[in-house]
Protein backbone atom coordinates (compact mmCIF):
# COMPACT_ATOMS: atom_id res chain seq x y z
CA UNK A 1 0.00 0.00 0.00
CA UNK A 2 1.71 3.24 -1.15
CA UNK A 3 1.49 6.37 0.83
CA UNK A 4 -1.49 8.08 -1.23
CA UNK A 5 -3.64 4.81 -0.22
CA UNK A 6 -2.71 4.80 3.44
CA UNK A 7 -4.02 8.72 3.70
CA UNK A 8 -7.08 8.28 1.94
CA UNK A 9 -7.83 4.99 4.02
CA UNK A 10 -6.68 6.78 7.26
CA UNK A 11 -9.29 10.26 6.37
CA UNK A 12 -11.88 7.36 6.15
CA UNK A 13 -11.16 6.21 9.49
CA UNK A 14 -11.18 9.40 10.92
CA UNK A 15 -14.41 10.78 9.19
CA UNK A 16 -16.32 7.82 10.56
CA UNK A 17 -14.79 8.79 13.76
CA UNK A 18 -15.55 12.27 13.62
CA UNK A 19 -19.34 11.20 12.92
CA UNK A 20 -19.29 9.02 15.89
CA UNK A 21 -17.88 11.83 18.39
CA UNK A 22 -20.85 14.21 16.77
CA UNK A 23 -23.44 11.46 18.09
CA UNK A 24 -21.63 10.29 21.36
CA UNK A 25 -23.43 10.72 24.80
CA UNK A 26 -21.37 11.77 27.71
CA UNK A 27 -17.49 12.72 27.84
CA UNK A 28 -16.34 9.42 28.76
CA UNK A 29 -17.31 8.31 25.28
CA UNK A 30 -16.34 11.63 23.88
CA UNK A 31 -12.17 11.09 25.22
CA UNK A 32 -12.56 7.72 24.33
CA UNK A 33 -13.08 8.50 20.48
CA UNK A 34 -10.93 12.04 20.74
CA UNK A 35 -8.59 9.23 21.87
CA UNK A 36 -8.91 7.59 18.40
CA UNK A 37 -9.11 10.62 16.21
CA UNK A 38 -5.90 12.00 17.79
CA UNK A 39 -3.82 8.64 16.94
CA UNK A 40 -5.30 8.46 13.55
CA UNK A 41 -4.44 11.64 12.63
CA UNK A 42 -1.01 11.69 14.54
CA UNK A 43 -0.35 8.58 12.40
CA UNK A 44 -1.49 10.44 9.11
CA UNK A 45 1.00 13.52 9.54
CA UNK A 46 3.67 10.50 10.37
CA UNK A 47 3.00 9.29 6.72
CA UNK A 48 3.09 12.44 5.42
CA UNK A 49 6.62 13.56 6.91
CA UNK A 50 8.78 10.12 6.39
CA UNK A 51 6.71 9.11 3.39
CA UNK A 52 4.47 11.12 0.99
CA UNK A 53 6.69 14.21 1.45
CA UNK A 54 9.88 11.96 0.46
CA UNK A 55 7.93 10.77 -2.27
CA UNK A 56 7.05 13.60 -3.76
CA UNK A 57 10.59 14.74 -3.69
CA UNK A 58 11.55 11.80 -5.34
CA UNK A 59 9.33 11.77 -7.93
CA UNK A 60 11.27 15.00 -9.13
CA UNK A 61 9.43 17.37 -7.95
CA UNK A 62 11.30 19.78 -5.76
CA UNK A 63 9.34 20.26 -2.88
CA UNK A 64 5.56 19.60 -1.73
CA UNK A 65 2.91 22.66 -2.26
CA UNK A 66 3.37 25.16 0.27
CA UNK A 67 -0.05 25.09 1.10
CA UNK A 68 0.38 21.08 1.76
CA UNK A 69 3.39 21.86 4.41
CA UNK A 70 1.39 25.02 5.68
CA UNK A 71 -2.23 22.89 6.34
CA UNK A 72 0.12 20.08 7.64
CA UNK A 73 1.83 22.48 10.40
CA UNK A 74 -1.64 23.75 11.21
CA UNK A 75 -3.17 20.51 11.68
CA UNK A 76 0.02 19.77 14.21
CA UNK A 77 -0.44 22.65 15.99
CA UNK A 78 -4.78 22.29 16.31
CA UNK A 79 -3.84 18.52 17.01
CA UNK A 80 -1.31 19.48 20.17
CA UNK A 81 -3.68 22.98 21.56
CA UNK A 82 -6.72 19.92 21.52
CA UNK A 83 -4.29 17.60 23.68
CA UNK A 84 -3.99 20.30 26.32
CA UNK A 85 -7.86 20.93 27.22
CA UNK A 86 -10.33 18.76 28.37
CA UNK A 87 -12.74 17.05 26.65
CA UNK A 88 -16.41 18.61 26.36
CA UNK A 89 -15.01 22.08 26.99
CA UNK A 90 -16.52 24.66 24.67
CA UNK A 91 -12.91 25.79 23.38
CA UNK A 92 -12.04 21.88 22.75
CA UNK A 93 -15.25 21.30 20.94
CA UNK A 94 -14.48 24.78 18.90
CA UNK A 95 -10.87 23.57 18.17
CA UNK A 96 -11.87 20.26 17.24
CA UNK A 97 -14.65 21.61 14.59
CA UNK A 98 -11.36 23.86 13.56
CA UNK A 99 -9.51 20.27 12.52
CA UNK A 100 -11.83 18.67 11.19
CA UNK A 101 -12.29 21.46 9.08
CA UNK A 102 -8.72 21.68 8.09
CA UNK A 103 -8.78 17.76 7.88
CA UNK A 104 -11.32 17.94 5.08
CA UNK A 105 -9.55 20.56 3.01
CA UNK A 106 -6.44 18.86 3.47
CA UNK A 107 -7.84 15.68 1.69
CA UNK A 108 -8.18 17.90 -1.24
CA UNK A 109 -4.42 19.14 -0.95
CA UNK A 110 -3.52 15.55 -1.14
CA UNK A 111 -5.39 14.79 -4.39
CA UNK A 112 -3.32 17.54 -5.85
CA UNK A 113 -0.66 16.22 -4.63
CA UNK A 114 -1.13 12.73 -6.45
CA UNK A 115 -2.14 15.31 -9.64
CA UNK A 116 1.12 16.34 -9.40
CA UNK A 117 2.97 13.12 -9.06
CA UNK A 118 1.40 11.29 -11.67
CA UNK A 119 2.30 14.59 -14.29
CA UNK A 120 5.92 14.55 -13.45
Amino acid sequence: MNATTMLQWQHGQVEQLFRQYERADGVSQKRKLFAAISARVARQLHIEERILFPEVHSDGIEAPPQAAVDEHLATSRLLAELLTLPVGDPQFERTLKVLHDELLHRRELEVQLVAMRRAA
